[in-house]
């Protein structure tokens, strides 16, 4: 992407910032908006936090952020990670180096889609593999809640003066 490029992608989120950063922010019912930018790049908003999604060079896209495949990855691992961190702490255990690697695994016989596999590695924390309350903990967090839940997706098109 040239430099006139970036700064209109700049320009782009920064505008999408001040959209939704003026909501009042729900926990229970969270609100992002994403938008095309160019070509194959996205980019999404939230709370006044904006970042890009892309495709792969090999995929057609520009590669300047990961594809939404990996962004659900990186939630569900962020969920894994910060809900197990805070069961962890309030535990009186310190979770330094707390880890969670996702990844999707291959889809088995006629099903669509496989399993979503999250290894969690907690140096430090004695017998971590043998602690079955650390395996609820960081299952406890609401994106994999949502997910474990089967949430439908409903998409609906509306009317272009719709936000």
């Amino acid at each position: 992407m040239t430099a006139g490029g970036e700064n209109a992608v700049r320009a782009t989120m920064i505008g999408q910032q001040s959209q939704l950063s003026a909501s009042v922010f729900d926990p229970a019912h969270p609100v992002a908006q994403v938008r095309l930018l160019q070509g194959k790049t996205l980019v999404g908003s939230a709370r006044g936090h904006s970042l890009r999604t892309d495709r792969p060079l090999a995929n057609g896209g520009s590669d300047l952020g990961p594809t939404s495949g990996e962004l659900l990855l990186i939630a569900i691992g962020s969920c894994v990670v910060g809900t197990l961190n805070g069961f962890l702490t309030a535990g009186g255990e310190t979770p330094d180096g707390l880890t969670a690697t996702v990844r999707f695994d291959a889809a088995a016989g006629a099903e669509k889609f496989g399993r979503i596999l999250v290894d969690v590695r907690i140096p430090g924390v004695a017998g971590a593999e043998q602690r079955p309350e650390l395996v609820a903990a960081a299952g406890a967090g609401r994106v994999t809640q949502r997910i474990r839940a089967g949430s439908e997706v409903a998409i609906r098109i509306v009317g272009d003066d719709a936000t």
